[in-house]
């Protein structure tokens, strides 16, 4: 995707996002300065709202979240309503000020009208997180496998009913089911079937997942 005419080769855009009321969202780099940017699908529409770092970009019904650089929080959630005043952080997961963006949030895909992630608040480890754009709508689910560690998975897999979640570990491990809340989240038994279970890739058909 090239919005304009480049001037030069290192005018690159990429990681781009969903669609919020019309418009699109991603990073770009021109002249060597990455941004985020948002179009309209014009040269003329195309604005850059904030000098800063970001992928994974997902839409909630108003906002775009995205995994950023923080000048004083570091690694983190960050959000974007389309301007620059109201590009920033959204919630600080973690202490982590120089990590990179790996270090905190891995994994992002879209749950219903939220965006679900993989995150570390670098007490409980990693864990499955869902937000709707808001701090206070930014929530853990649950802790799915207690510990610093966490659940270190690959894999989360969204259908319109359920999340379907793996834990990368050695040895047998059972998946996790989700509906987003606490009381919807338990452990699907399947080394009850199979002592030897584990799971491996996952992919969404209709309101069901088919895994190994």
């Amino acid at each position: 995707l090239l919005i304009g005419t480049p001037d030069a080769a290192s005018n690159t855009i990429d990681k781009v996002a969903s669609f919020v009321g019309g418009k699109l969202y991603f990073q770009g780099l021109e002249n060597g300065q990455h941004g985020i940017y948002q179009t309209d699908g014009t040269a003329s529409g195309t604005v850059l709202i904030a000098n800063r770092t970001g992928k994974s970009f997902f839409a909630t019904p108003n906002t775009v979240v995205f995994a950023g650089n923080d000048a004083l929080a570091g690694a983190e959630l960050l959000a974007t309503d389309g301007t620059a005043a109201g590009t920033g952080l959204l919630i600080d997961l973690a202490d982590n000020t120089g990590q990179n963006l790996s270090g905190t949030i891995r994994v992002m895909t879209t749950f219903r009208d939220e965006v679900v992630l993989l995150a570390d608040d670098g007490i409980d480890g990693e864990e499955v997180w869902l937000t709707d754009g808001t701090p206070s709508g930014t929530r853990r689910i649950s802790d799915i496998a207690p510990g610093a560690a966490g659940i270190a998975s690959n894999t989360v897999v969204s259908t319109d009913a359920f999340l379907f979640v793996t834990l990368n570990q050695p040895g047998p491990s059972n998946p996790w089911i989700s509906d987003g809340t606490l009381a919807g989240t338990h452990e699907l038994l399947m080394t009850a079937v199979d002592p030897s279970f584990a799971p491996g890739p996952a992919v969404a058909f209709g309101d069901k997942v088919v895994f190994t």
